[in-house]
Formats: structure tokens, C-alpha cells, sequence
């Protein structure tokens, strides 16, 4: 007797790979909501853990874009919708030498402290 299939919604949070060095993501990312098939023994023992959302930066120049994420489900589940199918990301350049605007930022160990009388 073959399991009763069934849907589910689940809802992922993607992550990203591939930012670039000098470059920073601005705001948040879209959570997605994955609606998949399968049996039902199966999706009732799945979480959110069990699934992954990639959004491939590489090689991208600061800008905004829309991103299809490659989603990966577990053997034997079928991803039979993304929603949203594509999501909005802003890349910046940054600026200075590890993520400060200008060196002034840095404190040197040399720098004057206040005397107290």
C-alpha cells in the first residue's frame, strides 16, 4: 500500500554565496515559501533545516537584482513552487580598508589619551 501524497508549505530563510571581497548585502533577504510534495509520513517528519536556498552572488558589481535561488529538497520530495520565484538583493561597494570608511577609524595604540589633574 503506497503512502497518500500530500502538500506542505514551508517557509526557508535562502543564504547567499560568492559576495564578493570589498562588497556588503544592504537590508534583508525575502524568506521564501517552498510548496512541496510527497508522502505524508515523510513531510511531517521534515523541518525547515532539511531544505537550502542559495542565492549566487558571484561575480555580480554592486547594484540591485533579482535572484532565482536554486533550492534543494530532500530524496523523494518534489519542490513543486518557490514563491517568491525570484528575490531582490542590493549589493554596496565598501569603502576603506576592512569595512572603515578611512583610516582615521582605526585607533592606534600611539593615540593621545585625556590626562586628568
Amino acid at each position: 500500500l503506497a503512502a497518500i501524497e500530500t502538500t506542505q508549505t514551508i517557509r526557508i530563510q535562502p543564504s547567499v554565496q560568492g559576495l564578493n571581497p570589498g562588497q556588503v548585502l544592504v537590508g534583508e533577504i525575502s524568506p521564501l515559501d517552498l510548496t512541496i510534495r510527497g508522502p505524508a509520513p515523510t513531510l511531517r517528519s521534515l523541518t525547515n533545516r532539511d531544505f537550502s536556498a542559495v542565492l549566487n552572488l558571484s561575480n555580480l558589481e554592486p547594484g540591485k537584482y533579482n535572484l532565482v535561488p536554486t533550492v534543494t529538497v530532500p530524496s523523494g520530495i518534489r519542490l513543486e513552487a518557490v514563491d517568491p520565484p525570484s528575490v531582490s538583493v542590493t549589493l554596496a561597494s565598501v569603502g576603506g580598508v576592512n569595512g572603515f570608511d578611512s583610516p582615521s577609524a582605526v585607533v592606534s595604540p600611539s593615540a593621545s589619551r585625556p590626562t586628568i589633574d
